[in-house]
C-alpha cells in the first residue's frame, strides 16, 4: 500500500465534512473552537498527524472515548433496549477518515473488494445490500429456479467478548509490527 498522503488539504476537506455538534468530547477541545479554527488548525494537525503515523503512536486522549446510551426500541426502563454509541474526539475522527479513504482507496484499485461487499463502497449500506439481495430470490423465484436462504442474527455477538483472548490478539498484533518494522 501507498504510503498515506497526509496534506493540509486532505485534513481541511475531512474538517469541513465533520459534523461537529455531535460530539462529546473527551479530549477538552470543544467542537465550536474547531469549527471557528479549522482553516488555521489544518497547517498543525497535519503536522501532528504525520508524526502520529510515522511514530506509530498516538496521544492518550485520542485513545478515550464517552460511551452514550442511545434509546433504540422498547420501553425505556430496559437497560437493554439502549445502544452503546462511542464518542471519541473530532480530531481523531479526521485521521480517522483520512485513514479510511486511503485504505478504501487501496483495496478498491487492487480489486480486493468483491463487487457485493456493501460494508466499505460509498453509497453502499444494508438497505442496498437487502435490496440486491430481494432481487436475486425474486429473480430466481421468476425463473422457477430453487434458492435457500439462512439468515443470522449477529446483533448481541460481541456483547460477551471473553478479553483474556482481545488481550491475546492484542499481543499478536503488536509482535507482528514489530516483526513487519524490522522489514527493509
Amino acid at each position: 500500500m501507498k504510503p498515506i498522503l497526509l496534506t493540509d488539504t486532505s485534513v481541511l476537506k475531512e474538517f469541513i465534512c465533520l459534523k461537529l455538534n455531535k460530539f462529546a468530547v473527551p479530549d477538552s477541545i470543544h467542537p465550536c473552537i474547531l469549527d471557528e479554527c479549522h482553516t488555521v488548525l489544518c497547517q498543525s494537525l497535519s503536522l501532528l498527524f504525520k508524526l502520529s503515523l510515522n511514530l506509530s503512536r498516538v496521544t492518550l486522549d485520542w485513545k478515550t472515548a464517552y460511551i452514550i446510551p442511545i434509546f433504540d426500541k422498547g420501553t425505556k426502563d430496559l437497560v437493554k433496549n439502549y445502544k452503546p454509541i462511542n464518542m471519541t474526539s473530532a480530531v481523531v475522527l479526521i485521521l480517522d477518515r483520512i485513514i479510511n479513504s486511503a485504505v478504501v482507496k487501496h483495496l478498491e484499485a487492487n480489486n480486493v473488494l468483491h463487487s457485493s461487499q456493501h460494508g466499505f463502497y460509498s453509497g453502499r449500506s444494508v438497505d442496498t445490500n437487502l435490496r440486491e439481495l430481494y432481487d436475486h430470490i425474486t429473480n430466481l423465484i421468476d425463473m422457477g429456479a430453487p434458492s435457500d436462504m439462512i439468515l443470522l442474527e449477529f446483533s448481541k455477538a460481541f456483547d460477551k467478548v471473553c478479553h483474556k483472548q482481545l488481550a491475546k490478539l492484542n499481543y499478536i498484533q503488536s509482535s507482528l509490527k514489530k516483526i513487519l518494522a524490522l522489514d527493509p
